[in-house]
Protein backbone atom coordinates (compact mmCIF):
# COMPACT_ATOMS: atom_id res chain seq x y z
CA UNK A 1 0.00 0.00 0.00
CA UNK A 2 1.74 2.98 -1.19
CA UNK A 3 0.12 6.51 -0.70
CA UNK A 4 0.60 9.36 -3.07
CA UNK A 5 3.91 10.91 -3.30
CA UNK A 6 6.39 10.28 -0.87
CA UNK A 7 9.21 12.58 1.01
CA UNK A 8 12.69 12.65 -1.29
CA UNK A 9 14.42 13.21 1.73
CA UNK A 10 14.33 12.25 5.25
CA UNK A 11 12.00 15.37 7.19
CA UNK A 12 14.10 16.48 10.37
CA UNK A 13 11.03 16.96 12.41
CA UNK A 14 9.96 13.28 11.71
CA UNK A 15 11.03 11.52 14.98
CA UNK A 16 8.71 13.97 16.78
CA UNK A 17 5.49 13.69 14.75
CA UNK A 18 5.77 9.81 14.15
CA UNK A 19 5.88 9.56 18.13
CA UNK A 20 2.55 11.46 18.42
CA UNK A 21 0.99 9.20 15.51
CA UNK A 22 2.50 6.04 17.12
CA UNK A 23 0.95 7.15 20.71
CA UNK A 24 -2.51 7.61 19.11
CA UNK A 25 -2.70 4.81 16.91
CA UNK A 26 -0.82 2.57 19.61
CA UNK A 27 -3.23 4.33 22.43
CA UNK A 28 -6.42 3.24 20.28
CA UNK A 29 -5.61 -0.25 19.52
CA UNK A 30 -4.69 -0.91 23.07
CA UNK A 31 -7.85 0.39 23.85
CA UNK A 32 -10.11 -1.21 22.05
CA UNK A 33 -8.31 -4.45 22.44
CA UNK A 34 -8.48 -3.89 26.21
CA UNK A 35 -12.30 -3.50 26.02
CA UNK A 36 -12.43 -6.49 23.25
CA UNK A 37 -10.98 -9.11 25.94
CA UNK A 38 -13.22 -7.55 28.84
CA UNK A 39 -16.31 -8.06 26.38
CA UNK A 40 -14.82 -11.73 25.44
CA UNK A 41 -14.57 -12.61 29.39
CA UNK A 42 -18.07 -11.51 30.33
CA UNK A 43 -19.32 -13.36 26.86
CA UNK A 44 -17.31 -16.44 28.00
CA UNK A 45 -19.03 -16.09 31.20
CA UNK A 46 -22.78 -15.87 30.37
CA UNK A 47 -25.02 -16.15 27.63
CA UNK A 48 -23.70 -15.20 24.78
CA UNK A 49 -26.96 -13.73 22.68
CA UNK A 50 -27.21 -10.66 24.71
CA UNK A 51 -23.74 -10.13 23.87
CA UNK A 52 -23.83 -10.22 20.19
CA UNK A 53 -27.08 -7.53 20.29
CA UNK A 54 -25.76 -5.36 22.42
CA UNK A 55 -22.37 -4.90 20.22
CA UNK A 56 -24.62 -4.05 16.93
CA UNK A 57 -26.58 -1.64 18.78
CA UNK A 58 -23.47 -0.07 19.57
CA UNK A 59 -22.07 -0.40 16.17
CA UNK A 60 -25.31 1.10 14.65
CA UNK A 61 -25.69 3.77 17.31
CA UNK A 62 -21.63 4.81 16.57
CA UNK A 63 -22.35 4.87 12.85
CA UNK A 64 -25.20 7.00 12.81
CA UNK A 65 -23.72 9.16 15.71
CA UNK A 66 -20.66 9.24 12.99
CA UNK A 67 -22.41 10.30 9.98
CA UNK A 68 -24.93 12.88 12.14
CA UNK A 69 -21.65 14.58 13.63
CA UNK A 70 -19.86 14.80 10.49
CA UNK A 71 -21.82 14.00 6.95
CA UNK A 72 -19.46 11.02 6.21
CA UNK A 73 -20.74 7.15 5.04
CA UNK A 74 -21.57 5.11 7.89
CA UNK A 75 -19.17 2.84 6.27
CA UNK A 76 -16.27 4.54 8.17
CA UNK A 77 -17.61 2.55 11.28
CA UNK A 78 -19.68 -0.62 9.99
CA UNK A 79 -16.75 -2.14 7.85
CA UNK A 80 -13.48 -3.03 8.84
CA UNK A 81 -12.37 0.29 6.67
CA UNK A 82 -9.14 -1.43 4.88
CA UNK A 83 -10.43 -0.44 1.36
CA UNK A 84 -11.10 2.98 2.98
CA UNK A 85 -7.85 3.98 3.48
CA UNK A 86 -7.36 6.28 0.08
CA UNK A 87 -10.92 7.80 1.20
CA UNK A 88 -9.85 8.62 4.18
CA UNK A 89 -7.15 10.21 3.09
CA UNK A 90 -9.03 13.10 1.50
CA UNK A 91 -10.22 14.12 4.26
CA UNK A 92 -9.00 17.84 5.32
CA UNK A 93 -11.24 18.00 8.80
CA UNK A 94 -9.41 17.44 12.11
CA UNK A 95 -12.48 17.34 13.90
CA UNK A 96 -14.12 14.68 11.57
CA UNK A 97 -11.08 12.63 11.35
CA UNK A 98 -10.77 12.59 15.29
CA UNK A 99 -14.45 11.78 15.46
CA UNK A 100 -13.61 8.60 13.08
CA UNK A 101 -10.85 7.47 15.17
CA UNK A 102 -12.99 7.65 18.24
CA UNK A 103 -15.85 6.09 16.78
CA UNK A 104 -14.16 2.80 14.93
CA UNK A 105 -12.14 2.07 18.04
CA UNK A 106 -15.49 1.54 20.12
CA UNK A 107 -16.63 -0.12 16.92
CA UNK A 108 -13.80 -2.22 16.53
CA UNK A 109 -13.79 -3.18 20.67
CA UNK A 110 -17.17 -4.50 20.62
CA UNK A 111 -17.10 -6.52 17.38
CA UNK A 112 -13.29 -8.25 17.94
CA UNK A 113 -15.29 -8.55 22.16
CA UNK A 114 -18.11 -9.86 20.61
CA UNK A 115 -17.01 -12.15 18.20
CA UNK A 116 -18.31 -10.67 15.09
CA UNK A 117 -16.77 -12.33 11.95
CA UNK A 118 -13.70 -10.45 10.82
CA UNK A 119 -10.29 -10.16 12.24
CA UNK A 120 -8.25 -7.75 14.42
CA UNK A 121 -5.64 -6.74 11.50
CA UNK A 122 -7.97 -4.33 9.65
CA UNK A 123 -9.89 -2.08 11.48
CA UNK A 124 -6.64 -1.50 13.41
CA UNK A 125 -4.66 -0.49 10.32
CA UNK A 126 -7.86 2.13 9.76
CA UNK A 127 -7.51 3.79 13.15
CA UNK A 128 -3.62 3.73 12.68
CA UNK A 129 -4.09 5.33 9.42
CA UNK A 130 -6.88 7.85 10.79
CA UNK A 131 -4.23 8.91 13.51
CA UNK A 132 -1.25 9.56 10.72
CA UNK A 133 -4.13 11.84 8.91
CA UNK A 134 -5.00 13.40 11.84
CA UNK A 135 -1.05 14.67 13.07
CA UNK A 136 -1.06 15.72 9.45
CA UNK A 137 -4.06 17.84 9.68
CA UNK A 138 -3.57 19.35 13.18
CA UNK A 139 0.52 20.21 13.14
CA UNK A 140 1.32 23.04 10.67
CA UNK A 141 3.58 22.64 8.28
CA UNK A 142 4.08 18.68 9.41
CA UNK A 143 4.16 15.31 7.88
CA UNK A 144 2.52 14.90 4.72
CA UNK A 145 -0.49 12.86 4.48
CA UNK A 146 1.15 9.50 3.16
CA UNK A 147 4.08 9.48 5.29
CA UNK A 148 1.91 9.73 8.78
CA UNK A 149 -0.34 7.25 7.58
CA UNK A 150 2.30 4.58 6.82
CA UNK A 151 3.75 5.22 10.18
CA UNK A 152 0.02 5.17 11.81
CA UNK A 153 -0.52 2.23 9.99
CA UNK A 154 2.89 0.28 11.22
CA UNK A 155 2.06 1.41 14.46
CA UNK A 156 -1.08 -0.11 14.53
CA UNK A 157 -0.14 -3.69 13.01
CA UNK A 158 2.76 -4.06 15.76
CA UNK A 159 0.27 -2.82 18.55
CA UNK A 160 -2.26 -5.37 17.27
CA UNK A 161 0.23 -8.72 16.84
CA UNK A 162 2.17 -9.74 19.80
CA UNK A 163 5.91 -9.90 18.00
CA UNK A 164 9.66 -9.60 19.93
CA UNK A 165 11.69 -6.80 19.98
CA UNK A 166 14.03 -8.00 17.31
CA UNK A 167 11.22 -8.93 14.90
CA UNK A 168 9.06 -5.46 15.85
CA UNK A 169 12.15 -3.25 14.65
CA UNK A 170 12.37 -5.56 11.71
CA UNK A 171 8.76 -5.06 10.69
CA UNK A 172 9.00 -1.86 11.35
CA UNK A 173 11.99 -0.91 8.90
CA UNK A 174 10.72 -3.26 6.33
CA UNK A 175 7.57 -2.24 5.83
CA UNK A 176 8.68 1.52 6.46
CA UNK A 177 10.76 1.18 3.06
CA UNK A 178 8.04 -0.85 1.04
CA UNK A 179 5.16 1.36 2.03
CA UNK A 180 7.12 4.70 1.45
CA UNK A 181 11.03 5.27 0.91
CA UNK A 182 13.90 4.60 2.23
CA UNK A 183 13.58 8.39 3.75
CA UNK A 184 10.53 7.37 5.86
CA UNK A 185 12.40 4.23 7.30
CA UNK A 186 13.66 6.35 10.84
CA UNK A 187 10.34 7.89 11.13
CA UNK A 188 8.46 3.48 10.60
CA UNK A 189 10.93 2.91 13.22
CA UNK A 190 10.23 5.32 15.70
CA UNK A 191 6.37 4.18 15.13
CA UNK A 192 7.49 0.42 15.50
CA UNK A 193 9.12 1.00 18.84
CA UNK A 194 6.21 2.92 20.41
CA UNK A 195 3.87 0.71 19.17
CA UNK A 196 5.94 -2.53 20.73
CA UNK A 197 6.98 -0.67 23.99
CA UNK A 198 3.18 0.46 25.25
CA UNK A 199 2.00 -2.79 27.57
CA UNK A 200 -0.40 -5.14 25.91
CA UNK A 201 -3.26 -5.49 28.51
CA UNK A 202 -5.72 -6.49 26.38
CA UNK A 203 -3.69 -10.05 25.32
CA UNK A 204 -3.08 -10.92 29.06
CA UNK A 205 -6.52 -10.67 29.98
CA UNK A 206 -7.47 -12.76 26.77
CA UNK A 207 -4.99 -14.99 28.02
CA UNK A 208 -6.45 -15.46 31.32
CA UNK A 209 -10.44 -15.68 29.35
CA UNK A 210 -8.91 -18.51 27.50
CA UNK A 211 -6.89 -20.58 30.33
CA UNK A 212 -10.28 -20.11 32.48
Amino acid sequence: MKLGSAPTAIEADQLGWAVLVALIATLAVTVARLVAALIARASHAGPHLPILVGAALIIAAAALLMQAWTGQSITYITTSGEDLITDLATLTSASTVATIIALQTIAYAVSLGAGFRGGPFFPAMFVGAASGLLIALVIDGGPSVPAAIVVGVIAAVIATAPMKWPIAISLGVVLGFLMGTWTLVPAALVGAIVARAVPRLGDRISARVHDG
